[in-house]
């Protein structure tokens, strides 16, 4: 509902609206504003979550749901766009990176 109001205004008033999975499941920094603050390790390394298959498949899923939302045809033209996962930061040389 708060989402629809949210498109129902912006069409009003001819804004852009810019759908954004801010904070990934387990984090994709290890920083406070993904959800999660992780320690850092003795070479300044966070260790976060995202690379367990289970919180992939999650943020996947919320990415397919806020684009099936957007799609509909009252929305399409006040939609700017998805932002898919913001200031991503793995620790891994690829696990997280190729998921990408």
């Amino acid at each position: 509902v708060h989402f629809d109001r949210i498109f129902e205004y912006a069409a009003k008033h001819d804004i852009k609206v810019l759908l954004d999975l801010h904070g990934l499941p387990g984090s994709q920094n290890g920083e406070i504003h993904s959800g999660a603050c992780f320690e850092r390790d003795d070479n300044e390394n966070r260790t976060t979550f995202f690379e367990s298959e289970a919180n992939k498949d999650v943020a996947v899923q919320a990415i397919r749901a806020m684009a099936k939302y957007a799609a509909h045809k009252d929305r399409r033209s006040s939609l700017f766009g998805i932002q898919v996962i913001n200031e991503p930061h793995l620790q891994s040389k690829d696990k997280g990176h190729s998921f990408l």
